[in-house]
């Protein structure tokens, strides 16, 4: 937290998952083998952003990404990335104040006839840490439809 920017900055990490039914197989014609570990810089990927963010830094190279590809076409892939976002603060109550901060994920063009951005619960056992100055006691997840240009859009938001 850089308190007197009023900007947040996070390592996240986020799921995502979609179907190819091109990249489907039948085990049986293929020695059983119902999953494979691919690079994911070799199959087409949603195009997911964190649109509040004012810096998104990927944390491992294209060429280090990987894919999970099951024989129904079903994918795969978890994306490390720094991301430093605005929030508001409010300080009226420091240093017993809590602050509300977003992290919103969405696609840049795809409607929801297109995509579908789901959200899930992080894990109870997921790690969370704050610093010396802050703690972090909470993370909550909603998905919403929001109206662009005509067109609804899919998002998720971590709170």
């Amino acid at each position: 937290m850089r308190e007197n920017e009023q900007v947040a900055a996070y390592v996240i990490s986020h799921i995502q998952r979609w179907k190819d039914n091109r990249l489907s197989w039948y085990p049986k014609n293929h020695s059983n083998i119902s999953e494979l570990i691919i690079p994911a810089k070799s199959i087409w990927q949603p195009k997911i952003f964190v649109y509040n963010s004012m810096d998104t830094k990927d944390m491992l190279n294209d060429d280090k990404f990987d894919a999970r590809l099951k024989y129904t076409g079903e994918i795969k892939i978890n994306i490390p990335q720094y991301v430093s976002c605005t929030c508001r603060l409010n300080i009226d109550l420091f240093p017993f104040d809590t602050q509300f901060c977003a992290v919103a994920l969405a696609s840049p063009l795809l409607t929801v006839e297109e995509m579908e951005v789901h959200k899930s619960q992080p894990p109870l056992q997921s790690h969370f840490a704050g610093n010396s100055e802050w703690n972090l006691i909470n993370v909550s997840v909603r998905d919403m439809h929001y109206l662009e240009e005509g067109e609804y859009r899919s998002e998720v938001i971590l709170k």
